[in-house]
């Protein structure tokens, strides 16, 4: 498991704690800024009725300045 990630339970909560970046980073395409992620699906410690439990997670605002490219 990423040490970045971290997942336990805290009662009926799945609590998830991912490091933020130092800045937000534009995204590859530039629709948004990227404020923390998992980059992908990380397994982690954590099982649900014996299987390892999977998470994915990006937190992230607009990019004000996107512009869609034209076809």
């Amino acid at each position: 498991m990423d040490p970045a990630l971290t997942v336990t339970e805290d009662g009926d909560y799945l609590v998830i704690r991912i490091r933020k970046n130092p800045s937000p980073v534009l995204s590859k395409e530039g629709k948004s800024y990227v404020v923390a992620s998992t980059h992908g699906n990380q397994k982690t410690t954590l099982t649900c009725n014996g299987k390892v439990v999977t998470v994915g997670v990006n937190a992230y605002y607009p990019n004000p300045d996107y512009k869609r490219p034209a076809k």
